[in-house]
């Protein structure tokens, strides 16, 4: 499922999927990925691009989701 960042005005606008431990935000393309428990959330712009590591202030899916929605505004 993917978003169109334009569309996302409240961190609650966000949409995961969660397959297993991993949860996957896809906003224009970019996909977002955090393992529950986790510390850091990486990104990638395609398949074939290197991932990119940025630290959470906090290891709860509400401090991810306030991650993805600055990254993308």
């Amino acid at each position: 499922m993917s978003q169109r960042a334009i569309e996302i005005v409240k961190i609650s606008d966000l949409k995961s999927v969660k397959q297993g431990e991993v949860f996957e935000w896809c906003i224009d393309y970019e996909e977002f990925q955090w393992r529950k428990g986790d510390s850091i959330l990486r990104s990638r712009t395609g398949v074939d691009s290197p991932w990119e590591i940025w630290p959470l202030t906090d290891n709860t899916k509400t401090a991810v989701n306030r991650k993805v929605f600055t990254l993308i505004k």
